[in-house]
């Protein structure tokens, strides 16, 4: 994998990353006005599954492909 830049901003990292999927552990009614929206700005493009809308997520892969699993849809 080439050295990334610590220093790139979020949607470059994002967008070199070419990621199927995005998925982000937020607790339900989180306080902190977490993710922000910078973040879900940078990655609206992506498919995006949350822990406090979805649930439980789970990644399974044979090493060829991958299945998701959520708790609530």
């Amino acid at each position: 994998m080439p050295f990334m830049d610590a220093s790139l901003h979020l949607p470059e990292w994002v967008t070199w990353l070419r990621l199927p999927l995005m998925v982000l552990s937020v607790a339900t009614g989180d306080h902190e006005g977490r993710p922000s929206p910078e973040t879900l700005g940078a990655i609206k493009v992506h498919t995006l599954l949350r822990t406090d809308r979805n649930g439980w997520i789970d990644l399974i892969t044979d090493g060829a492909q991958f299945w998701v699993e959520v708790e609530w849809r």
